[in-house]
């Protein structure tokens, strides 16, 4: 992909992510140095369209985040199964406060923090999360 991401438009803090001129993969690893090179070459496939002969990205979580303002704790309520949360390090989507809270709710939560991660734990340590949800089915399944 040789072409450069256009400066999106739109108000701060609402999805838009200023590509200062970088080329696709260049942005990817500077916005998510986490990311191993299989994602970043997924993302390069699947995360881009094509608007006008140049490249946008599409939508990201960020234009979505105005939904987590939707009360969620009624279904977590409700949970009966064991659940297994993983908790990037460095994401900031889990306050240790609702950690706490659906620790005192679900009896049978296991709560890992994964080191160095952010929120995106399954591209940023794929082999750390499988490792982690197999033995947690395998524990789970026997």
């Amino acid at each position: 992909m040789g072409f450069r991401l256009n400066r999106l438009s739109g108000p701060p803090g609402i999805g838009c992510r200023r590509s200062r001129g970088l080329a696709p993969r260049a942005y990817l690893n500077e916005r998510y140095p986490g990311f191993t090179p299989e994602y970043v070459a997924n993302r390069l496939r699947y995360a881009f369209r094509r608007e006008g002969g140049r490249l946008r990205l599409k939508p990201t979580g960020d234009v979505i985040r105005g939904g987590l303002a939707v009360d969620l704790w009624p279904y977590v309520e409700r949970m009966r199964a064991p659940t297994l949360l993983l908790i990037g390090e460095e994401s900031t989507l889990v306050s240790p406060e609702a950690r706490t809270r659906m620790e005192g709710i679900l009896p049978d939560l296991e709560a890992v923090v994964v080191r160095g991660a952010g929120h995106m734990i399954p591209q940023e340590r794929p082999e750390e999360f499988e490792v982690l949800v197999r033995r947690f089915l395998d524990r789970e399944g026997s």
